[in-house]
């Protein structure tokens, strides 16, 4: 059985199951001198030289609850009908800043992979 959560299962295991490059995001703000010099930026914090290790977990987490899901769908984030033109969240005003930053990673795996979307 595949597990679900990522802190379930020791480092090498981790590794195989989801590495760094699967929750990757936002790769055009990540690489520009937005947030290579500066993490200050709330789209910075997706890259991996500014995400917190926590953080980085939760996205992991994440991305083997879509890998598992079968055929349900997300709820929350609420899923997204076209690909956005953008990943910032900064009009969801009533998130906290990690459930913010968990709809712009969502939403940037949206505009790299449609089937994220949903």
């Amino acid at each position: 059985m595949t597990p679900t959560n990522i802190r379930d299962v020791n480092r090498d295991e981790r590794e195989m199951l989801v590495n760094s490059r699967d929750i990757q995001v936002a790769p055009e703000h990540c690489t520009a001198e937005d947030c290579t010099g500066d993490c200050g930026k709330p789209v910075c914090k997706l890259c991996q030289v500014c995400r917190a290790a926590h953080v980085s977990d939760t996205f992991k987490d994440a991305f083997l609850e879509h890998v598992n899901r079968g055929n349900f769908r997300r709820v929350i984030p609420e899923p997204l009908e076209i690909v956005p033109s953008s990943i910032d969240a900064a009009e969801d005003e009533k998130l906290s800043d990690n459930n913010k930053l968990m709809v712009m990673w969502f939403r940037g795996k949206c505009r790299l992979d449609p089937a994220w979307c949903l």
